[in-house]
């Protein structure tokens, strides 16, 4: 709730494999201009919304609201509302401005969205990604510096640029990734046999270039790295595709 609720949707939109869902309530998230109603906003920060395809949103936000003005949530409303158009599923998100509502809880909550929440589960193997990037936070203007996020579920990028978009997908046996607003280079594919049939040939196609074909050997070094990077036993990879 308010702060924390803004904490909320920065570390869903940061690092949504890591969690079963979440319940952002009364915050808010950088906008140009701030503090303005949705129909003002010009511009909302990057690489947070695109990325909580997997992790169910419960939150509200309150009309007259002066702690933490709804402008922004109202306006990432209608951006969740075009990417799970675009995407053909996922961004499961129950989200309500309620008139008249200050900065507090609405009446029942947050007993619904606990209600709404309990039994999801976290999703650490899916089939279908959209990422975008954020290497350093547009507002505020005082920089206070972020740790560099480099891996997106079973997907890394060593040196990802600011606002980079990647779309991926598993069909099969074959990944496709539609790269923008970066060179296509420095990505590492992680797979698993919960991802494909690691016994057969594997492609993985790059902007419409195909970069690897063949059957994925065990690698101990996959192994290794996807528990460095992630400290999670749920999300070990044993196969890897580098370009």
């Amino acid at each position: 709730f308010s702060m924390g609720g803004t904490g909320s949707w920065f570390l869903a939109g940061r690092y949504p494999h890591l969690l079963a869902g979440a319940m952002p309530f009364h915050g808010v998230i950088f906008t140009d201009p701030p503090k303005v109603p949705a129909d003002q906003v010009k511009a909302i920060q990057h690489g947070l919304i695109p990325n909580v395809r997997h992790v169910p949103l419960y939150y509200t936000t309150g009309s007259v609201d002066a702690n933490c003005p709804p402008g922004s949530y109202v306006y990432a409303e209608g951006v969740l509302n075009k990417l799970r158009a675009e995407s053909g599923g996922g961004y499961d998100v129950n989200f309500r401005c309620v008139k008249g509502l200050p900065h507090a809880f609405d009446k029942g909550e947050p007993q619904a969205a606990f209600q709404w929440l309990l039994g999801r589960k976290r999703i650490t193997f899916p089939r279908g990604l959209t990422w975008e990037s954020c290497v350093e936070f547009t507002w505020p203007e005082d920089k206070q510096g972020r740790l560099l996020v480099r891996d997106f579920y079973w997907l890394r990028c060593e040196e990802p640029a600011e606002a980079m978009q990647v779309r991926a997908d598993i069909d099969g046996q074959t990944v496709r990734l539609e790269v923008k607003r970066h060179d296509p280079k420095g990505f590492t594919v992680f797979l698993s046999p919960e991802l494909i049939d690691v016994t057969k040939e594997v492609a993985v196609v790059c902007n419409g270039k195909e970069v690897f074909r063949g059957v994925l050997a065990p690698s101990f070094s996959a192994m290794l790295q996807s528990l460095s990077d992630r400290f999670d036993r749920a999300m070990v990879f044993d196969r890897r595709v580098d370009f």
